[in-house]
């Protein structure tokens, strides 16, 4: 294989890899998906007494915008982003889904 081809190769591998990382999917934790927002620029602020590290990503949510992806994420344990200070998120409890009756 020639230079020209495997740089080639190389870089369409690099872009590959930087593009999937940009996106939540149900293999991550929460704070791994809080992560993959932050590397957007994306200023967020959050307790690991909120988001603890068995908390995972139960679906790979079906918005394509980091942060509706990160919301839909955080609402399978009743957390929600707040607006903060100075264009920054925060990661609070929310309300808890409604029960219904059967």
């Amino acid at each position: 294989m020639n230079a020209c081809l495997r740089t080639i190769l190389a870089t369409l591998m690099l872009i590959s890899s930087s593009s999937n990382a940009d996106v939540i999917t149900d293999r991550m934790s929460l704070a791994e998906a809080i992560e993959t927002v932050r590397h957007n620029g994306v200023d967020i602020t959050y307790s690991s007494r909120l988001v603890e590290p068995w908390m995972r990503v139960r679906a790979t949510p079906s918005v394509t915008d980091p942060l509706e992806a990160l919301r839909e994420a955080l609402a399978a344990y009743a957390l929600v982003l707040e607006a903060g200070p100075q264009g920054q998120w925060l990661v609070v409890k929310g309300q808890p889904p409604a029960h219904r009756e059967i």
